[in-house]
């Protein structure tokens, strides 16, 4: 991934842009095309998958769900039609959000390598299998411990290992790799120039391989000095093919433009992939050649089939991360690309007389096809709405242009065709779209044969024992966020299969803001609004080490890393001390650990199972170990998350994986009145006051707490669904409680905080203010308000599981 805070740091540079020199007055321009003219070679438009885990529950997905997801990336003229994937190459370490699996996590292996692992080759398969041109492209984030060094030839031995395997078992050549590793050398622009020169290349050619071009140095654009050095180092632009920078801004330096390689943005953003997401993508590709004479842009990453709580959840042209009910997002950034994928190829050329600003802020761009009078004219508009009239020269079709656009209403839209007219033609421009012209057909708005299913939550219940699967494989809805879990026979030769932690250290990381330095491995699965439920599974620690099982794991803080996890964890080491904590999953007893019990068991010993349990009620939190209670303490850090395993980094098995959810709703009584917060009598109407009532125990006093991220909940009716809602977002002393359907704003969102004596104290998002009962009121009927917190009782709630 990405370094995302110098991306935002950075606005698009338009410095060493010209605006088009036909402008007449604002509103009004007029560009003349020569087709005979001069530009550079379009290589196409291509996606990421990796960096890391992000499209990992994508391949848990049912078909035809899964088939018609893949569609919307690949497939030509249906969707984003992408003409390059590019791949983690796994190294069994956290790369941004979860762990990719090595193909060879031995030196031994390295001779034999594991192709079907994870599955980043079964997502090159299916691209391909859709769209049999798609360019292919490898780059690692890190590589397993045997490798040594990123400059070794043992790492370039790694990468052709990995190669062949591609071809040997799936078929397919690698077009192009990586020369380092991603975003930062962990090194000087000379390692890599003297690893690419004197080790890779070499290696490559040696194995067959000298069809695979290196694209270096795939680092962020904060460092040109690589580029800067191949206008004087013949040897080194004779093993490039082309220079490849990360969140390049639209800008490059003039001795790249100059050096004779073709310049890549290899790595790009498209945001989460609504509509401010797919109108930057578009811009940003169209600027990138504007500017920086960039000809191909790969955009991070394909799809978000991640957990919400991992990093940089929803990034992503589509999202798809609930395999469980089919249900997936086509975003609006999907069409974003195709303005570009499905109105030119790669070989394609730009026209630079075809490309440039508008006064009105409105880029373009025009490409040709090679052997061909026939043209694409892509347009990302500015701030204003103008008029664009179109000169066609060199031989260029003056046949119909026919017209696509998009907005932020409506993507992809075929709009009336236009006729030139005298080698002319005058399109009015909306402001703040995307136009495709083209003389070409073929382009469509794809759309699936099936309809997309509801989204639904994981489920109340949950077993695993892992049978069903093959030695090998990863178990479907399980998602690695450090080491490696994948399916085993048993310890000692046990009946069945059970999942293995099978990384005994950490890896060589991926350090470009520096090594994660995880004590423990880490996989999740389940949904964060899982609240009151009991957790167990059988353990087994392989000779020495810990095991532990997690809870209530939750969200990581805003614009966190991967270290912000929190949740409950019981930790049991092989000598059988036992340590329950609440903290990041990886952190152990450790300072940044809160210890809530801890002991010893006897007659705990590796190599035996044994079975460890969590239960979650409200703020009762209670651990067993082989069905005997070791501890019951009461926390209020997380009241809701996901289910976990783990070990340090050591070998560790597991089975019989089993949640069972007690309780979903609750009741939420006032400690003055000890009434229950109320919907009077019933009422679905939009905006009705809250109220509190004697607890009668009926649905219109029943609620739900939804995790909504960064420490905030929504409290939602368990009759009608609508959320608790502070009246017009005000902070204003004394503003009503209502209902209101939910609509991710701030005055929706409530703090809950433990104010001891089995109290809390509910504070809105919004406003800073308390949940508190009008007056102090003990009456049925009486207001529920907002009001500053003052550690009255009438702001103080119980918040009591209802079986």
């Amino acid at each position: 991934m990405k370094a995302l805070k110098c991306m935002l740091a950075c606005g698009l540079l338009l410095s060493s842009i010209c605006f088009s020199t036909g402008a007449n007055a604002a509103g009004s321009t007029t560009v003349t095309i020569n087709g005979a003219g001069a530009g550079s070679i379009f290589e196409g438009e291509g996606v990421l998958s990796g960096g890391g885990g992000n499209t990992k529950l994508l391949i848990d997905y049912p078909e035809p769900y899964r088939s018609e997801i893949l569609d919307y990336l690949f497939k030509p003229n249906f969707g984003a039609s992408y003409q390059e994937l590019k791949v983690e190459i796994g190294g069994d370490i956290n790369s941004t959000s979860g762990t990719e699996p090595s193909h060879a996590r031995t030196r031994a292996e390295n001779a034999n390598p594991n192709m079907t692992r994870g599955y980043e080759t079964w997502l090159i398969n299916e691209a391909k299998k859709r769209n049999p041109n798609i360019k292919l492209y490898g780059l690692e984030w890190g590589a397993p411990g045997w490798v040594g060094s990123l400059w070794s030839q043992d790492n370039a031995d790694y990468l052709v290992s990995y190669l062949k395997g591609l071809k040997s078992v799936w078929g397919y050549d690698m077009d192009y790799i990586g020369g380092s590793q991603n975003e930062s050398f962990n090194g000087t622009s000379q390692q890599a120039r003297d690893y690419i020169v004197n080790i890779l290349r070499p290696t490559l050619n040696a194995n067959g391989l000298s069809n695979v071009k290196i694209i270096a140095p795939d680092i962020l654009s904060t460092d040109w000095a690589f580029a800067n050095q191949l206008g004087s180092d013949t040897s080194l632009k004779n093993a490039v093919a082309a220079i490849g920078y990360h969140y390049v801004n639209s800008s490059s330096t003039s001795t790249a433009q100059n050096s004779g390689l073709p310049i890549w943005e290899s790595e790009g953003w498209t945001g989460i992939g609504d509509w401010s997401g797919a109108y930057a993508l578009a811009k940003e590709m169209n600027l990138n050649y504007i500017s920086a004479k960039i000809t191909k842009t790969d955009v991070w990453h394909a799809i978000a089939s991640q957990y919400d709580n991992t990093n940089w959840a929803h990034s992503g042209i589509m999202e798809a991360n609930t395999p469980w009910s089919g249900y997936y997002m086509v975003k609006p950034a999907i069409w974003a690309a195709a303005h570009t994928t499905q109105f030119a190829q790669p070989g394609w050329q730009y026209l630079d007389s075809g490309t440039g600003i508008t006064q009105g802020g409105s880029s373009y761009v025009t490409l040709k096809k090679p052997n061909s009078n026939d043209y694409s004219i892509v347009i990302v508009t500015g701030g204003t709405s103008e008029t664009m009239t179109v000169n066609l020269t060199g031989g260029l079709s003056t046949g119909t242009v026919h017209v696509w656009k998009s907005n932020s209403t409506d993507q992809f839209v075929q709009q009336t065709d236009i006729q030139t007219s005298g080698g002319s033609f005058t399109i009015p421009l909306e402001a703040n779209a995307i136009y495709s012209l083209t003389t070409t057909t073929g382009q469509q708005k794809g759309a699936a044969q099936h309809a997309i299913p509801a989204n639904q939550p994981f489920g109340s219940s949950y077993t695993e024992n892992f049978d069903s699967y093959s030695a090998g494989q990863t178990p479907k809805y399980l998602y690695d966020i450090e080491g490696a879990f994948e399916v085993s026979g048993k310890y000692g030769g046990g009946t069945g299969k059970a999942l293995r932690q099978v990384i005994l250290k950490p890896q060589l990381p991926w350090n470009s803001w520096g090594d994660f330095a995880n004590p423990s491995t880490f996989t999740e699965f389940g949904d964060l609004n899982w609240q009151n439920y009991d957790y167990s599974a059988d353990v087994l620690i392989e000779n020495a080490g810990s095991v532990n099982i997690y809870g209530r794991v939750g969200r990581p803080l805003a614009g966190g890393n991967i270290n912000d996890y929190k949740g409950y964890r019981l930790s049991v080491y092989d000598n059988g001390s036992w340590y329950l904590c609440y903290g990041d999953p990886y952190s152990y007893e450790s300072g940044a650990d809160s210890v809530l019990a801890s002991g010893t068991v006897s007659g705990f010993s590796a190599n035996t199972w044994h079975n460890l349990k969590l239960s979650f009620v409200g703020t009762s939190i209670t651990a067993y170990v082989d069905n005997v209670q070791i501890a019951s303490v009461t926390d209020s850090h997380s009241r809701s998350g996901m289910a976990g395993l783990g070990s340090g980094w050591n070998p560790a098995q597991f089975d019989n994986l089993s949640v069972a959810i007690t309780s979903s709703h609750y009741k939420i009584v006032n400690r003055n009145s000890g009434k229950a917060l109320d919907i009077p009598s019933h009422s679905t109407v939009d905006g009705t006051q809250l109220d509190q009532w004697t607890y009668a125990g009926a649905t219109n006093q029943l609620w739900k707490i939804l995790n909504a991220g960064d420490g905030y909940f929504q409290i939602v009716s368990d009759e009608n669904g609508k959320t608790v809602d502070v009246a017009g977002s005000s902070t204003a002393n004394g503003a009503s409680i209502i209902q209101w359907p939910y609509n991710g704003g701030n005055n929706q969102q409530w703090s809950i905080q433990d104010v001891g004596g089995g109290y809390f104290k509910i504070v809105n998002r919004n406003s800073g203010e308390a949940l508190d009962v009008s007056g102090s009121s003990t009456a049925n009927g009486a207001p529920v308000l907002q009001w500053p917190y003052s550690g009255s009782s009438n702001q103080q709630w119980q918040i009591i599981p209802v079986p």
